[in-house]
């Protein structure tokens, strides 16, 4: 199907409500993904452990005032044809989309996640998330699925403060107006704000500046072919999880630093070597999020305000992982991040890559690298989970976690990348790990072909 003709934009759209805003250019990207791959494939799955001593009403209670203050969580499509969005009034605790498990066992608590997880969204119906409230052998924790079009990762802290806040309010949870009306008119001047760049001269500039620079690459030959698979295509996702031990997070901080690095930059290094030497590939493009909020008011609110941007090395014309690392991985990063208000669409439309319906165009691998975020009590712990279905051929997520603690994460979709390649590349990566943390300065082995 092409992804302009008027089928992939047939739907039955609610009527229109205020306020209204327009949808980013990468939110009218994501649009169409949702529409045309996996209704799933753009959920994101978050735990929220609190304390136990919180009875599920007053979690109802306190979600329902997050939602009145946080207006992105209360968006939905309004016209995909104009490009507008509309925020839908707050819910009622007693209206929100939300589940009360109870006590339950921990696999039952894995099978919510889950079923949660694979919730098929209609981005013309609000709200698009969805809670269920579990406690699992004594714990207490709070399952939420969010469509990626009102969520980035940089949503998680905004969130886990305002749950927090209102759960420790004194009386009933409920947020004042001023706060709520104060936080629509940021997000809708953000909005505002985003919508005036992308028309811009220096947007234009600054996106043939990127296309440029990842012009004449292809994606990684994963799974044997280069070629986007057919429309339709299989997303079902493993993912593979390994948390250092305290000797090994010490020595990769030491290491990075000890080159000038940031952990990101090196991690970048660090999975562009592993991609060279499994694929053999002279160039290595990989997709990373960048924070592209335009407005100071807009960094306390939830939303989908990151770009998703390509990066494009050759690991194989250095000597050295640390000539690689500092020479070009650095000075790429900087050059993408100096460009981060570039919607992904821009590029596309410059480029024109081959495109699938299930697929980002450019890039199949991508880089995450998130903070975990502070939790004040009664928070506990926040983490992100896989919805079970892959966006990308093959991801990396790198996060910091309480504590000092470092996770390290590898999902592949299954049928793009098969469990022996994925196994392959995990062990590729941390082999190229123990190089970079041993011997940074070591000459290179060549890849295969």
């Amino acid at each position: 199907m092409n992804i302009w003709s008027e089928d992939a934009w047939a739907e039955s759209w609610a009527e229109p409500a205020a306020p209204a805003l327009p949808l980013t250019a990468s939110q009218k990207g994501l649009w169409v993904t949702h529409r045309l791959g996996p209704r799933q494939l753009l959920n994101i799955v978050v735990t929220v452990g609190l304390d136990p001593a919180i009875g599920t009403p007053r979690i109802a209670e306190a979600l329902a005032a997050v939602l009145a203050v946080q207006p992105a969580l209360r968006m939905r499509v309004g016209d995909p044809l104009t490009g507008t969005a509309l925020i839908e009034e707050p819910l009622a605790a007693a209206d929100l989309p939300f589940e009360d498990i109870g006590h339950c066992g921990a696999a039952e608590a894995r099978a919510v996640v889950a079923r949660l997880g694979a919730h098929p969204f209609d981005l013309a119906r609000g709200p698009l998330l969805r809670f269920a409230h579990a406690r699992p052998d004594g714990r207490s924790v709070l399952v939420m699925a969010v469509h990626h079009l009102v969520f980035d990762g940089f949503s998680l802290q905004p969130f886990a403060d305002d749950l927090a806040g209102f759960l420790t309010a004194p009386g009933p949870a409920a947020p004042g107006d001023g706060l709520r009306a104060a936080r629509e008119a940021r997000l809708l001047g953000e909005h505002a704000a985003q919508a005036a760049a992308e028309d811009s001269a220096a947007t234009g500039r600054r996106a043939a500046e990127l296309a440029g620079s990842v012009a004449g690459t292809a994606p990684a030959s994963l799974g044997g072919a280069t070629a986007p698979a057919a429309d339709g295509g299989d997303r079902a996702a493993r993912r593979l999880r390994w948390e250092p031990d305290p000797a090994a997070r010490a020595a990769i901080r030491s290491a990075h630093r000890a080159l000038g690095l940031t952990g990101y930059e090196f991690f970048t290094a660090v999975y562009a070597t592993a991609l060279h030497a499994h694929t053999g590939d002279p160039a290595v493009v990989l997709g990373s999020p960048f924070l592209a909020r335009h407005t100071f008011g807009a960094l306390g609110l939830c939303g989908f305000f990151v770009n998703t941007l390509p990066l494009a090395l050759r690991p194989g014309a250095a000597p050295s992982f640390a000539r690689f690392a500092t020479e070009q991985v650095a000075p790429a990063v900087t050059f993408v991040r100096d460009r981060a208000k570039v919607p992904l669409p821009h590029l596309l439309s410059l480029l024109r890559p081959e495109r699938a319906a299930h697929r980002t165009p450019l890039f199949n691998c991508v880089l995450a690298v998130q903070d975990t975020p502070v939790c004040a009590p009664p928070v506990r712990s926040v983490r992100v989970h896989g919805s079970g279905t892959a966006e990308y051929d093959l991801w990396l997520g790198v996060t910091d976690t309480p504590g000092g603690g470092l996770a390290l994460e590898l999902e592949h979709a299954t049928a793009a990348v098969p469990v022996p390649e994925a196994d392959a590349l995990w062990a590729a990566f941390r082999s190229v790990l123990r190089t970079a943390l041993d011997r940074p300065a070591a000459a290179r082995t060549p890849a295969p072909g």
